[in-house]
């Protein structure tokens, strides 16, 4: 078996990782001499964690667990300006550290982090850091919860030494944005270097959600520019793609994606409300040309494996050339509006 890549999260954003969360965040880059810069890096930061939360707990659910060891470097950055010290991974250096998974000898902090909040995983924690005495070098230990606390943790506490306070030293996310929001603007800064240079995905996320409905459209129009709506059925050659490219057409009016991949803001975020009823009625015409299309599979006359199609009812093709024109009409209609070239 093969090595398993980082998750996509703290990759390129190009990368094919299945993605299993929202992508409803609108959150434009900053200019660089922004006076409201501070709440600028505060809209980032802040949905930036949330993300990420999202992105653990469904990759949990399906028992991939690489983005929790993966996100220990991004945490080893983050905490370090939020906590003012100098965090280190300590796995990089031993493999598996015992117990914690980030520290700082200079100052005696360290971490442990992980998406499990159960106080059960918090009482093994606190049992490995004396079973090691890994107080000696980090005397003061802080759990961060990749989510956020839950339920009680009563009783929880150090016997042999070290500082740990259950009411402050577990950190969830909820915990984490509402000391970030007490931050200056320089520090707020730094985390949001942080957030577009180890969550390249997140950051491409947001860039397309700030486009103009002008640039919305002009993404639109590039994606809709193809055979699949422009050719007649009967020169139709490969009934496989036809069938991708629908799907892929209405996933990027209601998503903003094509094949889990952000490529502007979906139809319901466009400012113009008749613009993003004229959208919808476009989503619901290609609906039901998928529609068409998948009963015409099921009933043998369409043949995607063998590429082939034979259709029963001679005006069958007719009907697919019908809503196809119906689509690139009511599309051409807004591109004219917008000053947009026609798809011809």
């Amino acid at each position: 078996m093969g090595v398993r890549q980082p998750p996509a999260i703290f990759g390129s954003p190009s990368s094919k990782e299945p993605s299993l969360v929202s992508y409803d965040f609108q959150i434009p880059r900053p200019p660089t001499m922004n006076p409201l810069a501070r709440s600028t890096y505060l809209d980032t930061v802040i949905p930036a964690l949330s993300y990420l939360q999202l992105c653990v707990q469904n990759y949990d659910v399906v028992q991939l667990y690489d983005i929790n060891i993966a996100s220990e470097h991004f945490f080893a950055r983050f905490l370090s300006v939020t906590h003012q010290c100098h965090l280190t991974d300590l796995n990089t250096i031993t493999g598996t550290h015992p117990g914690i998974d980030l520290g700082d000898a200079a100052i005696g902090t360290c971490f442990q982090i992980t998406s499990d909040a159960r106080k059960a995983k918090v009482a093994k924690t606190l049992e490995k850091y004396e079973k090691f005495n890994l107080w000696n070098t980090y005397p003061h230990l802080r759990v961060m919860i990749i989510g956020a606390r839950r339920g009680n943790y009563e009783g929880l506490k150090l016997t042999n030494g070290g500082i740990f306070d259950v009411s402050k030293d577990i950190i969830g996310i909820p915990n984490l944005a509402k000391l970030i929001k007490t931050l200056d603007t320089p520090k707020l800064q730094r985390l949001d270097l942080i957030v577009r240079t180890e969550m390249p995905a997140f950051a491409q996320i947001t860039s397309t959600q700030g486009h103009t409905d002008l640039r919305a459209l002009e993404e639109y129009r590039s994606y809709f520019d193809r055979r699949a709506l422009l050719d007649p059925w009967y020169a139709e050659y490969n009934y496989k793609g036809f069938g991708e490219a629908l799907t892929d057409l209405i996933e990027l009016l209601n998503n903003g994606t094509v094949r889990d991949q952000p490529v502007t803001k979906k139809r319901c975020k466009i400012s113009d409300r008749q613009v993003r009823m004229e959208l919808a009625s476009i989503s619901e015409q290609l609906a039901k040309l998928r529609q068409l299309f998948t009963v015409h599979i099921r009933s043998g006359e369409i043949n995607i494996a063998a590429n082939t199609c034979n259709f029963t009812n001679p005006m069958t093709a007719l009907t697919f050339d019908t809503l196809r024109r119906v689509i690139l009409a009511d599309m051409n209609s807004l591109m004219a509006r917008f000053g947009l070239q026609q798809i011809v």
